[in-house]
């Protein structure tokens, strides 16, 4: 739904950009009925506006690299106590991992994740009810600004295998190559996001603190369950799905709610205050994620029990039967299930 609320960041920083470049920007704060002049971290918009309010930006300071050209010019410490957690982990992945943890707020329809991509991982950063993300200066603004703070940290390049975006091709792409560093670049994506080597992610950051790290994890706020608005259940399937895009699912209770930020028993508690339970919507999304493998017909079912997180082909085909009266294999050729 792009008429559904975000706290977003980037508008605040957009506007820090064009004040910076003494612009006016009062009429275009008006308009998106923002205070004149305000400061802050954060606003409140609908993903069409945040999409529409870059479009005017980018229009008032005629740069179309505009995500871009924020990103670049960003002061250190934008993300508050997050970013420095994040720049002292011990590892590219480790960063990675915390700012996917973290960043993304439950109740709201943006998501991050990280997923298993060739030799490497993939960051993928989606908006729901969005084909083209936040359009294309906010998701060059989001992706650019991951990469800005990755090479502050290496002291050094930060070379993707492949860079992708969810809006559409634009007409000049030079900016886009020469700041993402790559030639392998797509658009109209299903994510923005950017896949990085083992090697990459293995990388040490140069000044890491571990003690401060761990400090600064510490010191984070927790994202409570409870104050999640809209209900709880679709944040927790999204995470589940986004789990079982991996090769061997990890669809672990403590593993979503570090994700979510939240308690293992916190997630569990209002889940049932949801009329649900964690198992309810694990079983459920095994057996649609299974049903629609299965009717792919490209796996085999030993493949299709390591992808659903089972621990071997036996336990996944005695729990399909269960779900549908019928074997996989029975499934797979077109023996409809037993209700």
């Amino acid at each position: 739904m792009t008429s559904a609320p975000v706290s977003s960041r980037l508008v605040p920083r957009i506007l820090r950009h064009l004040r910076g470049a003494r612009l006016p920007t009062f009429a275009l704060e008006r308009r998106f009925g923002l205070e004149p002049g305000a400061e802050g971290d954060s606003v409140h918009l609908s993903v069409s506006q945040v999409k529409r309010f870059t479009e005017e930006a980018a229009a008032l300071a005629k740069d179309e690299y505009l995500g871009i050209h924020v990103a670049e010019g960003a002061p250190k410490g934008e993300y508050g106590l997050l970013e420095y957690a994040v720049r002292n982990a011990p590892t590219v992945r480790a960063a990675l991992e915390l700012f996917v943890e973290r960043l993304g707020l439950p109740g709201e329809p943006v998501h991050f994740s990280l997923a298993p991509y060739a030799g490497g991982m993939g960051f993928h950063l989606r908006v729901e009810g969005a084909a083209d993300g936040y359009g294309r200066h906010g998701n060059e603004l989001s992706l650019a600004t991951l990469f800005r703070i990755g090479r502050d940290v290496l002291r050094g390049p930060l070379r993707p295998e492949r860079v992708w975006f969810a809006h559409p091709r634009p007409p000049g792409l030079d900016e886009v190559r020469r700041f993402f560093q790559t030639e392998q670049l797509a658009f109209d994506a299903e994510s923005t996001g950017a896949a990085f080597s083992n090697a990459t992610l293995a990388s040490p950051l140069v000044a890491a603190d571990l003690v401060l790290h761990q400090v600064l994890v510490r010191a984070l706020p927790p994202v409570h369950a409870e104050t999640v608005p809209g209900g709880f259940t679709p944040r927790v399937r999204s995470v589940l799905l986004d789990l079982l895009a991996a090769p061997e699912a990890d669809l672990g209770v403590e593993r979503v709610s570090r994700r979510l930020g939240c308690s293992a028993r916190s997630l569990q508690r209002n889940l049932e205050a949801e009329g649900t339970s964690f198992r309810t919507l694990v079983t459920a999304l095994r057996r649609e994620r299974a049903e629609a493998l299965l009717r792919e017909g490209q796996r085999d079912v030993t493949e299709i029990s390591r992808q659903l997180g089972f621990f071997d082909a036996r336990s996944f085909s005695r729990a399909f039967k269960q779900w549908t009266g019928v074997a996989p294999l029975q499934f797979a050729k077109g023996s409809p299930p037993k209700e």
